[in-house]
């Protein structure tokens, strides 16, 4: 019998013994793709390249008449269908007890892309390569719009919001889910880090390396480059 894995001390990023290393490494792993059955399909997403863009319009009639493909399949069809969303967590509360905004979740967006690699309709082909070469065929027309890829950008007054019901995102984050403290304890302001961008600081919170250690993955630097000050 293999000796159970234990945890010796509490702390982000602790070393825990790996289990299912040796049967990967052997190659015995097993996954969807090693799974192949009689007349099978194989599906490929199209998915956004924008940061933040309205679809105008979805074009999928070169795909549709590709070699192979059984469906191409876009938002609206999803909703011509009744199909709904995808199940969110809708318990999440704000600080004053009041329901977090809960962000719609299709499967296939419809109007606007909120992220690059949204996705935005579902190639079904008899292979893989039709599938591919199918997908390069829908025509997408989108309209860019302002979009933020720096925390620094993120926060300043009139900065983007990737939800209009949810115009202080950040804030909103660091406030409630994260450092669990209210808003009007809270600014988030940037200072210069080794690379030249700016990371967040969160004032007034507890124990500041454990937020320091949490907040890191939430935002795309190192926890290095993280700083979080406590007032008194």
């Amino acid at each position: 019998m293999s000796n159970p894995v234990t945890v010796e001390k509490f702390a982000i990023g602790q070393s825990v013994r790996r289990v299912e290393d040796p049967r990967l490494l052997q190659g015995f792993g097993r996954y969807s793709d090693d799974v192949n059955l009689p007349h099978q399909a194989y599906a490929v997403v199209v998915r956004s390249p924008h940061a933040h863009a309205g679809i105008r319009s979805i074009d999928t009639t070169a795909a549709r008449n590709a070699p192979g493909v059984f469906a191409v399949l876009t938002g609206a069809d999803l909703a011509a269908d009744g199909l709904g969303d995808l199940p969110t967590d809708k318990s999440r509360k704000r600080r004053d007890g009041s329901p977090a905004f809960t962000t719609p979740r299709p499967a296939l967006i419809r109007d606007r892309v909120r992220h690059v690699g949204d996705p935005v309709a579902l190639v079904v082909a008899d292979t893989m390569e039709r599938a591919v070469d199918a997908a390069e065929l829908v025509a997408v027309d989108y309209e860019a719009l302002p979009a933020v890829a720096a925390t620094a950008d993120a926060v300043r007054p009139g900065a983007p919001a990737v939800w209009a019901q949810a115009p202080h995102g950040l804030r909103t984050l660091l406030a409630d889910q994260v450092l669990r403290v209210p808003h009007s304890h809270l600014r988030v302001i940037t200072v210069p880090s080794a690379n030249g961008t700016g990371a967040p600081v969160a004032t007034r919170c507890t124990r500041a390396s454990r937020r320091r250690m949490v907040c890191a993955p939430c935002l795309p630097i190192r926890c290095s480059g993280c700083r979080t000050a406590t007032c008194a």
